[in-house]
């Protein structure tokens, strides 16, 4: 195999230059695996990993090779993808301009990879990248630049590629820096690169089918029932018992296997999310997860039921706890927030590991930004509550005290307006929060001492999302003892309120997971305190 030529600098080369160009790869794979002073340890590699190399001092930094596996991952053939960037695999359509404002996936993640990219730096990022079917998948990017021939400079751009929803046992373990280890071999048989740096790292074991299929046909009301309590001694058969739980549960109780594959599934995830118990029995859960969000839970996953953990745990006499947060798809195509709380257990006798968990649907909530920083910019005292349709106080923001004298926040968690509130204002209260429109309450709230304070309330209704409950309306109540001679009963429609949700980050539609956007707002807040220490 001849060495590879010089890439042009300057000007659009032709995508048959490239195509034609040929490569020594394991001399280029050993430059990766080989080089000095690694930023990012990598699992193992061979050829049959999915991998591209770019020219590196090339404005554009095109793909001058790609793996056949690359062009399986992406159902590109090679001929359209040689001479590109990269970045065509960041729409379904697979025209991106550069510099563009990213529509289809996480600007955050296109950014840093650009950013190292040019500055010819090792980078690993997660983001979501489309087939020429259109069809996503999460790809973990890997990206490391090599020198080639008698340069000691970065030559080449090396970028290695994951499919986390179809691999997600690729990844081996997280290593200090924040970065993964990640086995790129695909196991075709090809001849694996030696691995100085990661020597202890093994590459994870291969998806048991058989004996995950087994474990499906376990009675899970059952050891549900031991787990749950027991027989109690008692004569009563406790699977009865533990199938009538399982029948009736608001909540999803489900059993997932260490891998993801759910081994069962109660029958209210119909009523959550569309689904039949028998479509999500058998299938991994990153089927159901939203792309973004498929690594943080299978991260929270392994590490949760690693050894260390169940060390730990066994240490506090307490199983390892087990908890999700994520966006499920419903069956009519949108996403639902899902938090799941499970631990680990152990079956005895058998030495297998399932986590048992319970799952709640949480609603997104959409208030507009402006009437909050008009409170916040307002000299008038004032606090926000969360109330549901029928008055019940679920929760509330500090400053309460300073609208209603000796009564801070506490004092109103679980609590109905009716015990607060004159009771000639609570039809309109009522109406209020079960109306469809912003509305204005004038009228008494009582202290700790039960004298009566002028207090105006503001209701914003709030739009959820589907399957959930109860229907809270976040309102704005604030000192306004001038507008006491309008009337306990009078109120005014405010008008639809135009703008960003406060709550906007939370959007089942947002392609970014939160896990990655709390580290960016730390790294934000880092820089920014840094900035003003400076």
């Amino acid at each position: 195999v001849s060495q590879p030529k010089q890439a042009p600098s300057a000007g659009a080369a032709s995508r048959q230059a490239y195509s034609t160009t040929g490569f020594d790869m394991l001399g280029a794979l050993a430059r990766v695996v080989l080089r000095p002073n690694p930023r990012i340890l990598l699992g193992p590699v061979d050829l049959s990993a999915s991998f591209t190399i770019c020219d590196a001092r090339h404005p554009e930094q095109p793909i001058v090779y790609c793996s056949d596996t690359f062009c399986e991952l992406t159902g590109y053939s090679r001929d359209e993808i040689l001479g590109r960037n990269c970045r065509f695999l960041q729409s379904p359509t697979g025209r991106v301009r550069s510099g563009s404002e990213r529509y289809h996936t996480d600007n955050a993640a296109v950014l840093h990879l650009k950013q190292h990219s040019r500055a010819m730096q090792e980078c690993q990022a997660s983001l979501i990248n489309y087939r020429k079917d259109g069809t996503p998948f999460i790809n973990l990017v890997t990206v490391v630049p090599i020198p080639w021939g008698n340069s000691t400079e970065p030559v080449y751009l090396v970028g290695f590629q994951v499919d986390l929803v179809e691999q997600p046992s690729a990844v081996l373990q997280r290593a200090a820096n924040g970065t993964y280890v990640v086995n790129y071999s695909t196991g075709s048989g090809a001849p694996t690169m030696p691995n100085r740096t990661m020597d202890s790292v093994t590459p994870a074991p291969t998806r048991d089918y058989e004996q995950e299929a087994a474990a499906r046909e376990i009675s899970v009301g059952k050891e549900l029932a031991e787990i749950i309590g027991g027989n109690g001694g008692g004569k009563e058969d406790p699977t009865q018992w533990a199938r009538i739980l399982l029948q009736h549960s608001q909540d999803l109780i489900h059993v997932l296997s260490l891998k993801g594959t759910f081994l069962y599934v109660s029958p209210s995830v119909e009523r959550l999310l569309g689904w039949k118990p028998e479509e999500l029995m058998g299938k991994s859960i990153s089927d159901f997860c939203h792309p973004s969000d498929v690594v943080p839970v299978f991260r929270e996953l392994k590490d949760s039921t690693s050894n260390a953990s169940i060390n730990a745990a066994a240490k506090r006499s307490f199983r390892p706890e087990v908890n999700l947060l994520m966006r499920m798809r419903h069956k009519n195509d949108n996403f639902v927030w899902i938090e799941s709380k499970g631990k680990l257990h152990l079956e005895q006798g058998k030495g297998r590991k399932v986590v048992i968990s319970s799952a709640r649907s949480r609603p997104v909530y959409n208030l507009p930004w402006e009437p909050v920083k008009a409170t916040v910019n307002s000299d008038e005292p004032a606090f926000w509550a969360k109330v549901s349709n029928d008055g019940l106080v679920l929760s509330a923001t500090e400053g309460v005290e300073a609208v209603v004298d000796g009564t801070d926040s506490s004092r109103l968690y679980g609590k109905h307006l009716h015990q607060m509130v004159n009771k000639e204002a609570m039809p309109a209260l009522l109406e209020a929060l079960r109306g469809v429109q912003v509305a204005t309450v004038v009228h008494q709230m009582f202290n700790a001492v039960d004298e009566p304070v002028w207090v105006k309330s503001t209701m914003y209704p709030s739009a959820v999302m589907p399957g959930t409950h109860i229907i809270p309306t976040v309102f704005n109540t604030m000192e306004a003892k001038e507008l006491a001679s309008m009337g306990v009963d009078a109120t005014a429609d405010a008008g639809g309120v135009p703008g960003s949700s406060v709550f906007g980050e939370l959007a089942t539609h947002r392609s970014s997971s939160h896990i990655f956007e709390l580290h960016s707002l730390k790294h934000a807040n880092r820089r920014l305190r840094e900035d003003v220490r400076s």
